[in-house]
């Protein structure tokens, strides 16, 4: 079976009238688990300084199929037969046209600079929740055609193993997230983690290819202007003066006006008061 969201628009309102309110609400406007008043949130990715590098020379941003994920549950959950009231078995081929993109609301942490760059070469970049579904949003001239959406963000949960298995064994809660024409239900799908990882904080920008942009690719690129949407670039707080200050002058000349080196392991200068003997 395929579960896409480009059918004609009376069926897609004929469905969406079917959804529980809480399914609508959570995935309004492309946000999902996330209010619009949120729109202002920072969000920061660390890359590495190769991948800035490209990003700024080829003015794209990057999503990639949910299979290139290192956590290999979620890939399992996508991979999942889906077994109809009638017994057939079917699979969930619309994970081929789902991408993806991980960011954090976490600003500094020991943790993430050791995990995405363990060889101390990473570029931390800051942009909002808004501005980063704004990106997405003006590269997809469909992106409302017959009341459907492509393009989400939205905030990760963690629930337990148990918790998640119990959602998507659900038969309601699999079908307004597995046949759900807006789209919004599989991206949501997406949105679940284990509380092991919960220290990430994550937002995830999200992309569903439709009938038009379907390329069969692992990956998919759309143009941005790396100077508006990234307001901070952070270079690694393990680096020495001398490399900051080449990095520096480099970003600066690609146009960035705030660049900076994290403070995270900055000594404070401090002196000792032991008062009077």
């Amino acid at each position: 079976m395929r579960a896409r969201f480009d059918s004609p628009a009376a069926e897609a309102g004929r469905y969406r009238d079917s959804l529980t309110f809480d399914v609508l609400t959570m995935t309004a406007d492309g946000f999902i688990n996330l209010g619009y008043e949120q729109s202002s949130l920072p969000i920061y990715r660390i890359f590495p300084l190769k991948r800035f590098r490209e990003i700024v020379a080829n003015r794209v941003n990057t999503l990639v199929r949910p299979a290139k994920w290192d956590d290999p549950f979620e890939n399992a959950l996508l991979k999942a037969k889906i077994v109809l009231d009638d017994g057939s078995v079917g699979s969930a081929e619309f994970k081929d046209d789902l991408y993806g993109q991980c960011w954090t609301t976490q600003i500094d942490s020991d943790a993430m600079w050791r995990i995405y760059s363990p060889d101390k070469s990473g570029v931390r970049l800051r942009t909002t929740v808004g501005a980063l579904l704004d990106s997405l949003v003006s590269s997809c001239p469909q992106y409302h055609e017959s009341g459907c959406f492509s393009c989400f963000i939205g905030r990760v949960e963690y629930c337990t193993q148990d918790e998640i298995i119990s959602r998507f064994t659900d038969p309601e809660w699999a079908k307004t997230h597995v046949l759900d024409t807006t789209g919004c239900g599989q991206a949501s799908a997406l949105l679940l983690k284990r509380p092991e990882f919960a220290h990430e904080k994550e937002i995830r920008l999200i992309y569903f290819a439709n009938e038009q942009n379907r390329t069969g690719s692992d990956v998919y690129s759309y143009p941005i202007d790396p100077q508006a949407l990234f307001d901070e670039v952070a270079f690694d707080p393990r680096w020495d003066a001398a490399e900051f200050d080449v990095a520096k002058v480099e970003a600066e000349k690609a146009g960035f006006d705030n660049v900076v080196q994290s403070p995270l392991y900055r000594l404070p200068e401090f002196a000792w008061k032991l008062g009077n003997f």
